[in-house]
């Protein structure tokens, strides 16, 4: 049988392409995930997607790789250089954004966090990794956000059930210029409204920044509770800051629906009241 001129010309390339790559060694990625504290390491969940970028002489701009058997599985093979003695920077970072093309990259928070999709989509974890040849890459993602964690207390027949808890005027964009730093350049400042969690908690992420932090809680006979810090406080990245409110101890401030509650008690240690 014979084989067209076309035919046998595209085998050769083929072969050619592969050629290119024997006898060089694929790069092999693992992850895990810190807690908020930054002090322990979980295993990524099967199916979890990263994104992942480096330097030279690998050059990666930005490939989805897939969590599998606690293993990153990019979608195109990687490689070392051939004869590649110098170490190579990676950066890991989720959730995964195909408009991503390298560092500096802008990252923005959702302003609607009310689901898990949204406030997943919003937390932003990252890594970097300096590597050698033929050494497995393994990131150890770290959050990179702010975090404000309300619990609501005292619910009554008179104050009605929470319907809605929003930080105010926080910024929801940042620039992220290197991996194992923080956002810089903080902006788009406006409303994040919190995911609700078990046991009356609301959970919000923010650009980490300097700011006079407010928000609001809304209930179902149309009150709203507002909550802000006397003086500017410095929210850092990777930081988880709860305190508790009590609705029974609000005081009427403004026309017959709005209340201001002292509110203390940070789980970084402080005591920042609110009025």
């Amino acid at each position: 049988m014979r084989i067209s001129a076309r035919i046998l010309w595209t085998l050769t390339l083929l072969a050619a392409l592969s050629g290119c790559r024997k006898g060089v060694e694929s790069v092999r990625f693992t992850a895990g995930v810190a807690d908020w504290d930054g002090t322990e390491f979980a295993a990524l969940p099967e199916g979890a997607v990263v994104g992942i970028l480096s330097g030279s002489p690998v050059n990666i701009p930005n490939v989805r790789a897939r969590n599998s058997g606690g293993e990153l599985i990019p979608d195109v093979a990687l490689y070392w250089e051939a004869g590649q003695r110098a170490e190579t920077a990676f950066y890991g970072y989720a959730p995964y954004d195909a408009s991503i093309t390298g560092l500096p990259f802008i990252f923005s928070v959702k302003e609607d966090q009310r689901t898990e999709d949204a406030y997943n989509a919003s937390d932003l974890i990252a890594s970097s990794a300096l590597v050698s040849p033929g050494l497995r890459v393994r990131f150890h993602l770290q959050h990179k956000l702010s975090r404000l964690v309300v619990k609501v207390k005292g619910e009554t027949a008179e104050t009605g059930t929470v319907r809605s808890v929003s930080l105010k005027n926080v910024p929801r964009t940042g620039t992220m210029t290197e991996i194992d730093k923080s956002l810089s350049e903080a902006s788009d400042p406006g409303f994040v409204r919190a995911l609700p969690r078990e046991d009356k908690r609301y959970w919000a992420l923010f650009i980490p920044s300097t700011l006079k932090l407010v928000f609001t809680v809304e209930t179902t006979r149309n009150r709203v509770y507002t909550c802000s810090l006397p003086v500017e406080q410095r929210f850092l990245s990777g930081k988880s800051y709860s305190t508790e409110i009590n609705l029974s101890d609000a005081t009427v401030t403004t026309g017959d629906i709005v209340f201001s509650v002292s509110v203390s008690d940070w789980s970084d240690g402080g005591n920042l009241p609110f009025l």
